[in-house]
């Protein structure tokens, strides 16, 4: 076996995953977090949903029915992504004590150091001063500096969103292309 096999098969075995349990567990959990990586037609509240489209798609053609149920899959997946996204941003927008993980850190510091300062271990000097300031003008923004921070506070969850919206737009392109193809022919063979 050549050198370059022998590394890869060394570095695959490095890169297969959380080992322990715990780790296992956190893993497994990260695909529960907003219901995304499960099919629609697990949902029970979304299968009724995909039935009729797909149905309405396939215009009472009882042969394109597993293709337009694909298609109809793919189009609730992508509505049910956009309609969390939505979700997400609004209930951020709406929270006047919405903080950036960066804030809650400034805020715990400080909080530490008027602990410390109320205990006798010290005064409030010029970086906890600077500190304090940080944080109350963070805290007194108005229209689109909050709009800016909060967004990009969500990025890495807006860029998950992203990844399952390409993915359901995706789905539903070849979807449509195998149901067009299926029309087509089923359209021939009518003739």
């Amino acid at each position: 076996m050549s050198n370059r096999a022998t590394a890869n098969r060394a570095n695959a075995r490095k890169s297969t995953g959380p080992r322990s349990v715990s780790g296992r567990q956190l893993s497994a959990r990260n695909a529960k977090k907003h219901g995304l990586s499960l099919s629609v037609t697990h949902d029970a509240e979304l299968a009724p949903e995909v039935e009729v489209l797909s149905r309405q798609i396939a215009a009472g053609n009882e042969a394109l029915l597993p293709i337009a149920r694909d298609v109809a899959e793919a189009q609730i997946d992508l509505s049910r992504v956009r309609r969390l996204r939505g979700e997400l941003i609004d209930r951020a927008l709406r929270d006047p004590q919405f903080q950036t993980a960066k804030q809650s850190m400034q805020l715990l510091k400080l909080l530490g150091r008027l602990i410390q300062i109320e205990d006798g271990r010290g005064r409030f000097g010029p970086s906890d001063t600077l500190r304090a300031q940080t944080y109350l003008d963070g805290r007194s923004e108005r229209g689109p500096e909050r709009h800016a921070r909060i967004l990009s506070a969500l990025s890495k969850e807006l860029t998950r969103m992203d990844r399952y919206e390409r993915r359901a737009l995706s789905r539903r392109k070849f979807a449509i292309r195998r149901l067009d193809i299926a029309h087509a022919r089923n359209g021939l063979a009518e003739m």
